[in-house]
């Protein structure tokens, strides 16, 4: 399933996410279930309004190596930064 990245229905956000497989983690003896690892990926923009900056900003994050999809590994990540965006286009941040 695959994460949000910010209020549903947001407008001005897109993002797509992807996976490859780069491996097979080590596996427990007792265990036939084969675990993949993982580079997980996700990329995208904001449009100026839903940016706070006024620029339309560029946004990608990668999690290699990993068990988890793309929206898992990335989404809290780039969640974490895009809802502090206001705060610091408010506070008068560099906007290049």
């Amino acid at each position: 399933d695959a994460l949000p990245i910010c209020k549903a229905g947001q407008e001005g956000l897109f993002a797509k996410t992807g996976t490859a497989i780069i491996g097979a983690a080590p596996t427990p003896v007792k265990s036939n279930e084969e675990i993949n690892i993982y580079s997980a990926w996700l990329v995208g923009w904001l449009e100026p309004a839903a940016s706070g900056t006024g620029r339309r900003m560029a946004f990608a994050c990668t999690v290699t190596p990993t068990t988890q999809f793309g929206a898992q590994a990335c989404g809290p990540i780039m969640r974490g930064i895009l809802e502090h965006l206001p705060q610091h286009a408010a506070a008068g941040a560099p906007t290049r």
